[in-house]
C-alpha cells in the first residue's frame, strides 16, 4: 500500500488513475532549478483487457496447477481482515525487500495503510496466492474511484455521497496497485494466476481499460511481461534526489 508518489513527467493528456498524482508540465523545471535530480523513474502501463488475454493466459493457469499441487488463488476475506493483513504484510516486506528504495513496513504502519483502504477493497480484486496454507503472494488493484469523484467536485454533503455510491457501479476502469511474489516463488506463473481471475472479473463487469503502476525504470523481469501481455507505458513519474548538505 504504497503512497502517491512521483512528479509526473510524461502523460499530462490522461487522466489520473486513482491515488496516483498529477501536476503541471512546469513542475519539472522547478525542481531541476532547485537542484534536485533523478532518482529513479516509475512507469504506468495501460492495457486493455480482452477476452484474447483470457484466452492465452488460461492454458498457462492450468499448467501453473499441474505443476504445483496445492496452490490456491483467492479472493481475501473482509471477515478475517485483520488476519489477511498480517499475511499480506509478510508477502510484501519478502516480496519488495529488494527493490530500490525499500524500507520494510512495521505492523503499526501496514495496519494503518490497510484500515485506509478497507470500505474501497472488492474482494475480487485483492487475491492471495497460498500453497499448503503459507501465503506467497498478492495482488491488489482497485476500481478508478476518480471516475466517481470527479463529477462531485469535492461536495460530499448533502447528496454527494448518494452521488457516489452511484457512480462506483459506472466505474469502467482499474488500477493493478501492487503485485508481489516471494522470491522463492517467481518466475513459476503465479503472477499469471492471479491477474487471469481480475481479468475475468473485469471482463464480467464491463471493464475497457487497466493501468498498472507503478513499475520501476530498472525491474526488467516485470516490464518484458507487461509487453508480452501487449501493455504499454503510457506515463511516467519521477523520484527526486537531493544531497544533504552538512551544517558546519
Amino acid at each position: 500500500m504504497d503512497e502517491d508518489c512521483g512528479l509526473l513527467i510524461e502523460g499530462f493528456d490522461s487522466s489520473p488513475f486513482f491515488m496516483t498524482t498529477h501536476n503541471p508540465p512546469y513542475y519539472l523545471d522547478l525542481f531541476e532549478a532547485q537542484g534536485l535530480r533523478k532518482a529513479r523513474d516509475l512507469w504506468a502501463y495501460h492495457l486493455e483487457p480482452t477476452q484474447g488475454h483470457v484466452a492465452r493466459l488460461a492454458p498457462l493457469a492450468d499448467r501453473v496447477l499441474r505443476r504445483m499441487p496445492g496452490l490456491v488463488v483467492r479472493p481475501i476475506r473482509k471477515r478475517d481482515f485483520n488476519g489477511e493483513v498480517a499475511r499480506m504484510k509478510e508477502i510484501y516486506n519478502a516480496s519488495w525487500k529488494d527493490n530500490w528504495g525499500f524500507v520494510p513496513l512495521t505492523d503499526a504502519e501496514f495496519n494503518f495503510k490497510a484500515e485506509r483502504l478497507a470500505s474501497l477493497i472488492v474482494e475480487e480484486l485483492a487475491l492471495m496466492a497460498e500453497r499448503a496454507g503459507e501465503p506467497i503472494g498478492f495482488m491488489l488493484s482497485l476500481p478508478d474511484y476518480n471516475q466517481a469523484l470527479r463529477p462531485l467536485n469535492g461536495r460530499l454533503w448533502p447528496l454527494g455521497w448518494l452521488r457516489f455510491r452511484r457512480g462506483v457501479r459506472a466505474i469502467r476502469s482499474g488500477r493493478v496497485m501492487l503485485l508481489g511474489v516471494k522470491r522463492e516463488y517467481r518466475a513459476r506463473g503465479i503472477e499469471t494466476l492471479m491477474l487471469l481471475r481480475s481479468f475475468r472479473w473485469a471482463l464480467e463487469r464491463g471493464f475497457t481499460n487497466l493501468e498498472l503502476s507503478w513499475v520501476l525504470e530498472d525491474n526488467r523481469p516485470m516490464q518484458r511481461y507487461l509487453d508480452v501481455l501487449g501493455a504499454w507505458v503510457y506515463k511516467r513519474y519521477r523520484l527526486y534526489e537531493q544531497p544533504v548538505r552538512s551544517a558546519g
